[in-house]
């Protein structure tokens, strides 16, 4: 299982404590391939695109409008 977190000083580099996830583009159980966007995250400055780092099934963690901290879990892949 590799596990898919906010990047650590994503937020404090952005001027925000927290992160908002956006909309994600699969769906929960969805397979997804190395490289593929899987989700949107925003900052009061910035939307980045958080990207599958390995193929497999796609476990989402934290829902749309979450507010999330640098560290914390966005989804697993196994």
């Amino acid at each position: 299982m590799t596990e898919i977190r906010v990047e650590g000083g994503f937020a404090e580099d952005n001027d925000a404590e927290e992160v908002v996830v956006g909309e994600w583009i699969f769906e929960d159980g969805a397979e997804v391939k190395a490289d593929d966007v899987i989700v949107e995250i925003m900052a009061s400055k910035v939307t980045m695109e958080i990207v599958a780092p390995v193929a497999g099934t796609l476990k989402i963690v934290a829902q749309t409008d979450d507010l999330l901290k640098g560290g914390d879990l966005i989804a697993t892949i196994e």
